[in-house]
């Protein structure tokens, strides 16, 4: 194995362009935090109200689909800084109405009723710079809406693993573990309100031994709850964190 590791490169590793974000093949049948999202937009806002959404690391846009389908009357933005999910994601018949741009976090511009950040936070080894630009592109009393794994114990983590199965010898940093004292802490003079809601796992994933050993898979604890975990045996349940500027 290669240790000759630079933990100051960028929060996420690239990789080959595969896997479901390069077609549209869970468009029609969401994951369950997507629909968990959509059914949490509709009890923080005044439904009728056209609204602004721009999404971040919107991969192939299947996150707007479900949201647009919920939410028909908003205006919906896509940011990605892969271009072969943006170039995808303009080819959907549903999204020609979105706007779509491949950039990265940090070169968008503007301000939004809703911004989103979902999937991504855990790559990163410090929230504080994502958070403060999540925060400038949301406009006074809008929502940042970010999923991750947001602790209520007084721990943090920071996750480096090699998935030999699926990407021999290339490190990757996916799983980074924040504590919510810590991020009520930098946020409490930046915003108005903060809430973390789990975000529940109603389904069972199986585990797959020939499957990559990063593939989630859940089991239960003692209460009967199912819990996510992967190859790392890290506990990755999501928090979905609420933002209100």
């Amino acid at each position: 194995m290669n240790f000759d590791i630079d933990l100051k490169s960028a929060q996420y590793n690239e990789f080959p362009e595969t896997g479901p974000h390069l077609n549209f093949d869970r468009f029609d049948n969401p994951k369950e935090s997507t629909k968990f999202y959509a059914r949490h937009l509709k009890t923080i806002i005044d439904q009728g109200k056209p609204l602004t959404l721009a999404d971040i690391a919107c991969a192939n846009g299947e996150m707007i689909y479900h949201f647009k389908k919920c939410l028909p009357h908003w205006q919906f933005y896509g940011f990605d800084y892969t271009p072969k999910y943006i170039e995808l994601a303009k080819t959907h018949p549903a999204l020609h109405d979105v706007h779509f741009e491949c950039k990265a976090l940090n070169d968008i511009k503007g301000q939004f009723d809703m911004v989103s950040f979902f999937g991504i936070i855990t790559t990163y080894w410090d929230y504080r710079p994502a958070f403060t630009k999540l925060l400038s592109l949301c406009k006074p009393g809008g929502y940042v809406l970010v999923d991750g794994i947001f602790s209520p114990m007084e721990v943090e983590a920071r996750t480096l693993f090699m998935d030999n199965s699926a990407y021999p010898d290339r490190w990757r940093r996916d799983f980074s573990v924040f504590t919510q004292s810590g991020v009520r802490d930098f946020l409490k003079d930046k915003c108005s309100e903060i809430r973390f809601d789990d975000v529940p796992m109603g389904i069972e994933l199986p585990f797959n031994q020939n499957a990559p050993h990063i593939n989630a898979y859940t089991f239960k604890d003692a209460s009967g709850r199912n819990r996510l975990t992967n190859g790392t045996r890290v506990l990755i349940d999501t928090t979905l964190l609420t933002i209100r500027r």
